[in-house]
């Protein structure tokens, strides 16, 4: 459509993240990220419900800590998710490259954490268009879905395995388990009933790993 690929980002087990160009009149053009579902999984009804359910849940998000969603389309059998692009970094590459200098000042972990916890409140509290609460967990609270912008501006992202009320793709998942074994709260990884607080254990377990390398 109106965007042009600059180049991928990166590589998920359901989407590739590209980062691309809108152009519009009179010379007008910013930056985009569009996630793409990958063309094997178009064919697979559940892997369309889970990236439709993402995009239903992030259009229900909106606050300074939340990556915002711009828009949603299929264009010739691909499914695509347009979000405003961060430039900067992942809380993945800020710990990776502080290792190599003795480790993250406790104050930059701190502010990482603590942004991101308002954006994580923002989610935990989120209501659907009918006013009724989201019960909304994130599932997948880890260094990789946290982004800081070079400004220093702290982004969630990635709500494609959140649970939430009347989650199309929820019925699909089965006993396996969501999330990363390494920030998983107990009750997540034996696949118990879970509330807002396993997430706020993962970001525990985030916080931990900033302070410590």
């Amino acid at each position: 459509g109106d965007y042009e690929i600059v180049r991928r980002l990166r590589v998920g087990g359901m989407a590739t993240l590209y980062l691309a160009r809108l152009h519009g009149a009179a010379g007008f053009s910013r930056l985009a990220a569009i996630k793409v579902i990958h063309p094997h999984l178009v064919e697979q009804p559940q892997f369309v419900e889970m990236f439709v359910d993402e995009a239903r849940i992030s259009s229900y998000l909106s606050h300074p800590n939340i990556v915002h969603v711009e828009e949603f389309g299929e264009r010739d059998g691909s499914y695509y998710l347009v979000m405003e692009y961060i430039d900067g970094c992942s809380a993945t590459d800020l710990l990776n490259a502080a290792r190599e200098t003795g480790g993250l000042d406790p104050k930059t972990a701190a502010h990482v954490v603590m942004y991101t916890a308002r954006g994580l409140h923002a989610a935990h509290e989120a209501h659907g268009p009918d006013g009724a609460p989201l019960d909304l967990i994130h599932r997948d609270i880890s260094p990789s879905n946290i982004l800081i912008s070079i400004a220093g501006n702290v982004k969630l992202i990635d709500f494609g395995i959140a649970k939430a009320r009347n989650r199309v793709s929820e019925t699909e998942s089965g006993f396996a388990m969501k999330g990363k074994y390494r920030y998983v709260a107990p009750e997540q990884a034996k696949r118990t009933d879970l509330d807002r607080r396993s997430d706020i254990f993962s970001l525990g377990v985030v916080f931990w790993e900033l302070l410590t390398g």
